[in-house]
C-alpha cells in the first residue's frame, strides 16, 4: 500500500508541474501578445485539468477491466482527450484558442497536436519517472523477500509440534496412532512442497488445512469435530500461503488443553464488500490470545503484504475462542 501512495504522489507531482508549465508558457504568449490573463485563462485551466484527470481515470479503468486491449485504449483516450480541449478552446477562446492566430484557416490542427502532446506526456510519466520505478521495484522485491521469508519460518515450526505430537505417542505406547499421524503429516507436507508459492487459492489453503486436521484428529480421535465452511467462488480467491494455519494450530492446541471433552472447531470464509473475512472458531473458552511465534509471524507477513489493509484478532468469549483475518478480496496471481 505504502508503494502505490508514493507511486501516486510522485505522478500528481509530475502531472502538476507539467500542467503548470504548460499554462506558464500561453500566459507567456499571452503577455507578449499584450493578452492580460483573465477568467478565460482560469476556466481553460480547469477544463484542462478535469479532461486529463477524466482521461487517465477512464483509460485506466478500461485497461483493468481489458488488459489485452491496452494499446487500444490509451491512444483513443489521448485523441479524444485532445479533441475535447481543441473544441472548447475554440468554441470559447479558453487557453490556445486565445492566442494570436487561433482563429486563423487550420488553427484547428494546431492546437489539437499541441493538446495531444500534452496528454501524451502526461500520459508517459510514469515511464519518464524510472528513478521512481526503481525505487518502488526495489522496495517491492524487499517486501516480497520478507514475506517469503517469514512463510519458510511457518512449516519448521508446525513440523516440530506434530513431531512432538507423535513423539508422545510413542512415548505412551499408542504406536499405530503414532504411525497413522506419521502419515497424515507426510501428506500435508507433501502439500505444501507442492503449493510453495507464495500466494495460493483459497481452496487449496483448506487443502492443506484439512490434511493438517486429519493428523491432529489421529491424536485427538474423537474429541476434535471439524466444519470448513467456503462459499465454491471465494475458492479461487488468492491469499498468502499457510495463512490459515497458526490460527487452526493455536485454536486446536489450547481447545484440546482444556480437557473439556468434545471440541467443535469452525473454519469459515465469507466475503464483506470487498473483504475476504477469514475466521477460525472454536466452542471451547479455553487458552491464550496472546501472540505467539506463528501468529506474530502471520501478523508480520499480513503487514509486510497489505499494510493497513489487513488485520488479524485473537480473542476469547462465553462462547468459545475467535480467530478473525481481515484482507483484500482480490483474485488472481500475485
Amino acid at each position: 500500500m505504502l508503494i502505490t501512495i508514493g507511486a501516486g504522489r510522485t505522478r500528481l507531482r509530475l502531472s502538476l508541474l507539467l500542467g503548470l508549465s504548460f499554462v506558464a508558457l500561453i500566459l507567456a504568449a499571452r503577455l507578449s501578445a499584450g493578452i492580460a490573463p483573465g477568467a478565460d485563462m482560469l476556466a481553460g485551466t480547469l477544463s484542462l485539468a478535469a479532461i486529463t484527470i477524466a482521461r487517465r481515470a477512464l483509460a485506466d479503468a478500461a485497461i483493468r477491466q481489458a488488459p489485452a486491449a491496452a494499446r487500444f485504449i490509451q491512444p483513443t483516450a489521448l485523441l479524444g482527450a485532445a479533441l475535447i480541449q481543441t473544441v472548447l478552446d475554440q468554441k470559447f477562446g479558453l487557453l490556445l484558442g486565445s492566442l494570436p492566430g487561433s482563429e486563423a484557416p487550420g488553427s484547428a490542427l494546431w492546437i489539437f497536436l499541441t493538446y495531444l502532446l500534452f496528454q501524451a506526456l502526461e500520459a508517459a510519466l510514469p515511464a519518464l519517472s524510472s528513478r521512481g520505478r526503481t525505487v518502488r521495484r526495489a522496495q517491492a522485491d524487499a517486501a516480497n523477500a520478507e514475506a517469503a521469508m517469514l512463510r519458510l519460518q511457518l512449516n519448521p515450526h508446525a513440523i516440530v509440534n506434530s513431531l512432538n505430537a507423535v513423539t508422545s505417542l510413542i512415548l505412551s505406547g499408542q504406536h499405530p496412532k503414532a504411525a497413522a499421524m506419521a502419515d497424515k503429516l507426510a501428506q500435508f507436507l507433501r502439500l505444501s512442497l507442492q503449493m510453495s508459492k507464495p500466494f495460493i487459492p483459497l481452496g487449496d489453503e483448506l487443502m492443506m488445512i484439512e490434511a493438517f486436521l486429519q493428523a491432529e484428529s489421529i491424536r485427538y480421535g474423537d474429541r476434535l469435530d471439524i466444519l470448513i465452511d467456503c462459499p465454491d467462488h471465494l475458492e479461487e480467491i488468492d491469499v498468502p500461503a499457510a495463512l490459515l494455519q497458526p490460527l487452526v494450530e493455536n485454536a486446536v492446541k489450547h481447545a484440546m488443553a482444556s480437557g473439556l471433552g468434545m471440541v467443535g472447531l469452525v473454519i469459515r470464509a465469507a466475503e464483506a464488500g470487498d473483504r475476504l473475512l477469514l475466521s477460525v472458531e472454536t466452542d471451547v473458552a479455553s487458552g491464550s490470545t496472546s501472540f505467539g511465534m506463528g501468529l506474530s509471524n502471520t501478523q508480520s507477513r499480513l503487514a509486510t503484504i497489505y499494510g493497513d489493509l489487513a488485520s488479524i484478532d485473537i480473542g476469547m468469549d462465553s462462547e468459545g475462542y475467535r480467530g478473525r483475518i481481515s484482507i483484500p478480496l482480490t483474485s488472481g496471481s500475485k
